[in-house]
């Protein structure tokens, strides 16, 4: 019986295989496997030690099984690990029962494999365990998830029935061997579909280690109980089941004792748990159905069940190459989502990148984009020629303001910008400082070039405006400096234009100054 363990979110910090338990544990299961493969001592005793086992091993899960339920964080989780401990305590006193029968009674098949009572417990507790499984929630959110998920437990499930149709179904096949393919050997089916179905899931309720450990003892449970008794009794093998069933079982207190040491050392995760990464499972399980392939042709050549096996790793494959199929298609959409999204967020850093550096009102470049640009300019390594700077302040723009409010200033401002575009070249950068103040860098000038931008901008803003369905007449103060030498820094060439710009004002408005600089800065102290 196998049991899976809640801890879904977590994560854990050390690794399994440290915790000490594991150590006794392998050992005492490697000396009993080797002591039945020598099949000594006879049956009566291998029967004896083999439940005394089961009876350690289902004590020793059952003393962890509290514990790890009261760490689990998911509630269906939770649930789930307190059916699981009920089912233990089942399994526990179904080896009490056994190990009386055992004592009790006479050496038949049922002391070695089960009698009623302990039959009925176990059986007890498997449909209460699975019915746990069962409700516990997958998590998946999209369909594709789901389908993927079903074709990697549907890989399983066929590999588990490969299996357990090779020991099963026997040439001799009679009609006591037929019944024993139902009842127990069914639900002990079911669990490893219900676990396998956990272990696939977005969240399942136990880590990666304990979750291989759980599926592989479904897995050996499934093929044990498939077997027909001709399988174990008439031929001799119930050691070698006495062996197999310490093996599974002991799989089963491994994975509780992994769960329950990761969930020692957990460190709580906020938020929605990470997606899990792709699972080996599948292709163990395709593998293992080769396997049966080949143990099947060794035996009695193509029979029945060598067709079986064929159909199995059919059946297998090709589930397995589908759900590539359409795990490829699922990345293609994914990639084509994530090009989509990366489009996205560079067209939205463009935008904001442009309302950064850019006036939202006027659309032209602001005072960042206005002083980046001209810094860079002088502190190019290839500066070459001349740099101007031009520094425009509108004059009697208040009164506008004052007269018409507000919006008749933003749409005046609107249309000197139109017009301010009109007077520079398309290699000039015009923005907007702030306020009612403009400026333009102008690159590789002479004399004549920034003489004529200044008198055009002057002459365009002079011209009458129609704002708010008024006559509207301003004027603009224009200032600008050159650096002749192209060694100026940009706070010098500004602070030139700025004082250009305030000559031209105190010598009558609606004019331009332009001055040239000729020597480099002094050097600073």
């Amino acid at each position: 019986m196998t049991v899976p363990v809640a801890g879904p979110g977590q994560r854990w910090t050390s690794r399994w295989w440290s915790d000490w338990r594991l150590g006794p544990l392998a050992v005492g299961v490697l000396a009993l496997t080797s002591w039945y493969l020598t099949d000594s001592a006879g049956l009566p005793v291998q029967s004896r030690v083999g439940w005394l086992a089961l009876l350690v091993l289902h004590g020793w899960a059952l003393a962890l099984a509290p514990g790890i339920a009261r760490r689990a964080v998911a509630p269906g989780h939770r649930r789930l690990w307190w059916a699981a401990t009920v089912a233990l305590a089942c399994f526990l006193l179904g080896d009490v029962v056994q190990l009386v029968a055992i004592a009790t009674g006479p050496m038949t098949t049922e002391t070695v494999t089960g009698v009623p009572g302990q039959a009925a417990l176990v059986t007890a507790g498997v449909v209460l365990f699975l019915a746990g499984m069962v409700a516990t929630p997958l998590g998946f959110s999209t369909p594709g998830e789901r389908l993927r998920f079903w074709f990697d437990l549907g890989t399983v499930m066929a590999a588990g029935l490969a299996w357990g149709f090779y020991l099963a179904a026997r040439p001799t096949l009679d009609a006591r061997s037929a019944t024993g393919l139902v009842g127990t050997p069914v639900l002990f089916l079911l669990e490893l579909f219900a676990i396998t179905r956990l272990a696939f899931s977005r969240v399942p309720p136990f880590t990666r280690a304990a979750g291989t450990l759980s599926v592989s003892a479904a897995v050996l449970e499934t093929v044990i109980q498939g077997a027909s008794d001709v399988y174990w009794w008439e031929n001799g093998r119930l050691h070698l089941l006495l062996a197999v069933t310490v093996i599974a079982n002991a799989l089963v207190t491994a994975g509780v004792v992994v769960q329950y040491h990761e969930l020692s050392v957990v460190v709580d995760r906020r938020g929605r748990p990470p997606r899990r990464r792709f699972s080996l499972l599948p292709y163990a399980a395709v593998a293992s159905v080769y396997v049966v392939l080949v143990l099947t042709l060794a035996d009695n050549g193509l029979d029945v069940r060598a067709w079986a096996a064929v159909a199995g790793a059919f059946l297998c494959t090709l589930l397995v190459v589908v759900r590539q199929v359409l795990a490829f298609r699922d990345n293609e959409r994914l990639v084509d989502e994530l090009s989509a999204e990366v489009g996205r967020r560079q067209r939205l850093a463009a935008e904001l990148h442009h309302q950064a550096f850019h006036d939202r009102l006027t659309g032209l470049g602001n005072r960042a984009l206005f002083t980046e640009y001209l810094e860079e300019i002088v502190a190019g390594d290839g500066r070459a020629g001349e740099t101007a700077v031009i520094i425009i302040d509108l004059d009697d723009f208040k009164p506008v303001n004052d007269r018409f409010g507000h919006r008749a200033g933003d749409e005046l401002l609107v249309a000197i910008a139109a017009r301010l575009r009109g007077c520079v070249r398309d290699t000039d950068v015009l923005a907007r400082l702030g306020g009612d103040e403009f400026g333009v860098v102008v690159t590789h000038p002479d004399h004549t070039v920034v003489t004529a931008i200044a008198e055009r901008i002057v002459a365009a803003v002079a011209d009458p405006f129609q704002v708010a369905g008024q006559r509207v007449v301003v004027g603009a103060s224009v200032g600008a400096a050159i650096d002749r030498a192209g060694r100026r820094t940009a706070d010098a060439l500004l602070h030139a234009a700025d004082s250009a710009m305030y000559a031209a004002k105190k010598g009558g408005k609606n004019s331009a100054r332009v001055v040239t600089l000729d020597e480099p800065d002094p050097p600073r102290a």
